[in-house]
């Protein structure tokens, strides 16, 4: 690939809020700065892209994965706090609504004996089962109500339309309510997003599009991937002697409404020595472009450019403005301290402080917020400046004596020892994640002999325990931790989350782990689902491991998974070939066992496809994905403007490569046997 011009496949993940009796929760990834990532500093790393250098545009990087893994989302609506009329406002609450028999709850097929199983559960809260009160209504009118209920209802969809469901504790006032649209048989459909990203990019360009499979449609999918529009950035100044010269950049291309980005440095890959950035981009999509030189030069970020543009402008660097200061702790220079502005999507170049604790960094003019890393094994916490009462940059002039410091906080010395649901045996190798709340009153951050604005702080720690299963931490500020125990990969074992406050000089804590809950259910007919893998994606960790079980020959699984959690469950069909992945439940999990209603599997469609050049000949290796289109964490979703599509989380639901005459074939879920 010429010039380091990377391929970057990405996502993002929201769950649909719908609230009565006060606003509602969206619930997703949040982005914040970090310095040690791409996006933060402008200087990959070697190692972000993964197979036919593709990466995930969560800035992680990684391998894409192989074969038949994932599968589309349920459905959720999550709700508020309710209350009532003269009583105590109880603790913030929010329920969440799942549908136990149906993939989504925005799809349901209506028809005579047609019925769907809703769960409800107050996220996060560790409590006293609840009754409920459930309400359906339907073309404005009640059809079901029941009171001092399960959080577990079952009700007919005899006709199409939108049926209103609401949910009610009726201790906690915590409800929420969500709508389920019932379908006519022959309107089922199933909703795809493919994507393909040819061996070759210096010739071609990737491809994506919607992909709908109907009752009664074709099951042929074919591309034909264009050369596009060949682009080479070369940014450059003016130098001293009135000649223009390249400056070495880190440059990215993200174009809208498009899932792919193109990313890379002027001075790698084969091509380094004529310091450009090359890549073939679409003609037919608006880029955003970002620029950040190597050198001491402000970033540069031109927005909705034309595939024309990008190509026949020339990208002059300006200087921009310096900003410069000093980093301190305990009224003594800090060396290693790495300072990041940002304004928006655009940052300022990374500074570092020397050694007398001074550091320089260059920006275009505008209002920043800062992120402020700690020096590597500092038990400082790290320091952040909201935007909204960020630092001024002027567009001539510099800023100089910028004055960060730490303050003295308290800290203590903490010690976990990790114990199994069991047992006083120590548990040896499991992972500890420590991380704080928002530490106010951190840092300090002031300009000259201007106001003093006080910086929040954040801790983020990571141990891994010993052979007496203790792991130690020195030196945190005082505040409240979330400590999460990532036990081994053995039988019987669950993460486990608990928090703590920390205000003495040494504190101890023990972790046992928490007995795993089961949720369990039925596959029919039990010759197909027998030796499916079951697996369940935890909606607040979707980038870890799944767990994962095997469905019996009677069509049973049990599938042991940590309490309080909210999993996305898939089966991921044996090695048969005809049988596609299949998305069962969105689940949130209590205290105890979750049974799932008997669920009849659907049969799969084989879909067939053909990858073709401009000049219709066969494109060999390339990587076809097939996502979800939907609201869940594991399929594709869009942008409330339309402008961004992202697949952060997602997960294919297939991914093959084509053969030697650019053919491929996957299996989805036939819409007919829905």
């Amino acid at each position: 690939m010429s010039a380091a011009a990377r391929i970057r496949w990405g996502v993002l993940a929201l769950v649909i809020a719908a609230v009565q009796g006060c606003s509602g929760a969206l619930e997703g990834p949040s982005a914040g700065a970090d310095l040690d990532d791409d996006d933060a500093n402008g200087s990959p790393g070697e190692n972000n892209g993964g197979d036919n250098q593709a990466g995930n545009d969560d800035d992680s990087g990684g391998q894409a994965g192989r074969g038949p893994r994932g599968g589309a989302a349920g459905s959720s609506a999550v709700g508020g706090q309710g209350g009532s009329s003269g009583a105590q406002m109880p603790p913030r609450c929010q329920v969440r609504i799942t549908s136990l028999s149906d993939t989504s709850l925005a799809a349901v097929v209506a028809g005579a004996g047609r019925k769907v199983t809703l769960h409800a559960q107050i996220d996060g809260a560790e409590m006293a089962p609840e009754q409920w009160t459930w309400r359906v209504q339907f073309g404005g009118e009640t059809i079901v109500e029941v009171v001092d209920a399960s959080p577990e209802i079952t009700f007919d969809v005899a006709e199409r339309g939108l049926y209103s469901v609401t949910a009610t504790a009726q201790t906690s006032f915590c409800s929420a309510t969500t709508v389920l649209r019932a379908l006519d048989p022959n309107e089922r459909r199933t909703e795809l997003w493919v994507r393909v990203l040819p061996p070759n990019l210096q010739t071609l360009t990737p491809a994506e599009r919607p992909f709908t499979l109907t009752t009664d449609g074709s099951n042929q999918l074919d591309m034909r991937l264009n050369m596009g529009d060949a682009v080479a950035i070369a940014p450059k100044r003016m130098s001293s002697a009135g000649v223009m010269v390249e400056v070495p950049s880190f440059v990215r291309l993200v174009p809208r409404q498009s899932t792919f980005r193109w990313e890379g440095h002027t001075r790698s890959g084969a091509n380094m020595q004529d310091g450009r950035f090359s890549a073939q981009i679409d003609p037919f999509l608006l880029y955003d472009v970002l620029v950040v030189p190597d050198q001491d030069f402000a970033p540069v970020l031109l927005a909705r450019q034309t595939a024309q543009q990008v190509i026949t402008q020339t990208l002059r660097l300006e200087q921009g403005t310096q900003v410069r200061g000093v980093a301190r702790a305990l009224d003594a220079p800090l060396p290693g301290v790495r300072v990041l502005l940002r304004d928006g999507d655009l940052p300022s170049t990374l500074a570092t402080s020397d050694s007398a604790g001074g550091f320089a960094m260059w920006a275009q003019a505008g209002q920043y917020g800062a992120v402020i890393r700690a020096p590597e094994g500092s038990s400082l916490p790290d320091l952040q400046l909201p935007a909204e009462a960020g630092l001024q940059v002027p567009a001539t002039g510099s800023v100089a004596d910028v004055q960060i410091s730490w303050n003295n906080l308290p800290t203590t010395a903490f010690s976990v020892q990790v114990l199994p649901p069991t047992g006083a045996n120590a548990l040896p190798e499991a992972t500890i994640e420590l991380t704080s709340t928002q530490l106010p009153n951190a840092g300090n951050l002031r300009v000259g002999d201007g106001a003093v604005t006080k910086l929040s702080g954040h801790v983020v720690r990571r141990a891994i325990t010993n052979q007496t299963g203790q792991a130690t931490f020195s030196a945190l500020p005082h505040g409240a931790y979330s400590v999460r125990v990532l036990p081994p990969r053995l039988p019987g074992l669950s993460p486990t989350r608990k928090d703590v406050v920390l205000a003495g000089p040494t504190h101890t804590e023990t972790v046992r782990l928490t007995t795993p809950v089961n949720i369990k259910g039925t596959l029919t007919p039990p010759d197909l689902a027998a030796g499916s893998v079951i697996a369940a994606y935890d909606d607040a960790q979707p980038t870890d491991a799944p767990a994962t079980t095997t469905v019996g020959s009677d069509g049973g699984f049990r599938l042991p998974v940590a309490p309080h959690h909210k999993y996305r469950l898939r089966l991921i069909p044996g090695s048969r070939g005809t049988q596609p992945v299949v998305p069962l439940a969105a689940v949130s999990v209590g205290a105890v066992d979750v049974a799932l209603p008997a669920r009849v599997l659907p049969r799969g469609r084989a879909v067939q496809g053909l990858i073709t050049d401009p000049r219709g000949a066969g494109v060999v290796n390339a990587v076809v994905q097939i996502f979800c289109v939907g609201d869940g964490s594991d399929c594709l979703q869009r942008s409330a403007d339309g402008n961004t599509l992202s697949i952060v989380t997602a997960i294919p639901l297939a991914e093959v490569m084509t053969d030697a005459a650019g053919r491929f074939g996957v299996v989805a879920i036939d819409p007919a046997s829905l």
